[in-house]
């Protein structure tokens, strides 16, 4: 199974410098992906001499601020929108409560919640801890989050 890039950041060493071919290899991408990022901004430590040396602080800073811009704060009954890219509500009448039978201890599960973008219909889903006795009864709410 593939670890995602968040979880690979930390094997980066700051004063190391990297080619593009060794940090693809340590954050498990494709070499097209980090000139992507170079393109976007991921600045070399000389831009004159090829192959392009990457200094890992330089790195991690630029993962950090590509994450952090991905990233939302979502409010009560909202859902992320991988389309629109945002905090969106569902449809009312499409909101659907799931258990995922993975208990997680001190009487906790995660639970589920899907349902349909407002703006662009586009599938949402959003996991959640709840209690069990409020899974079990059916008082499980958004809300609570």
């Amino acid at each position: 199974m593939r670890r995602r890039i968040a979880t690979r950041i930390r094997l980066i060493r700051r004063h190391r410098s990297y080619t593009s071919q060794e940090l693809a290899k340590l954050l498990g991408v494709h070499s097209r992906s980090i000139q992507v990022w170079h393109a976007a901004g991921l600045q070399p430590i000389d831009e004159r001499s090829k192959p392009y040396l990457f200094k890992g602080e330089v790195v991690k800073a630029f993962l950090r601020k590509l994450r952090k811009k991905c990233s939302c704060s979502l409010g009560p009954g909202q859902f992320y929108c991988p389309r629109c890219k945002s905090a969106r509500f569902s449809r009312p009448e499409i909101v659907s409560l799931g258990p995922t039978k993975r208990e997680i201890g001190g009487g906790k599960m995660i639970v589920s919640w899907t349902g349909i973008c407002i703006v662009c219909g586009c599938k949402l889903n959003r996991f959640a801890v709840v209690s069990c006795e409020d899974c079990t009864d059916g008082k499980a709410t958004m809300e609570g989050q």
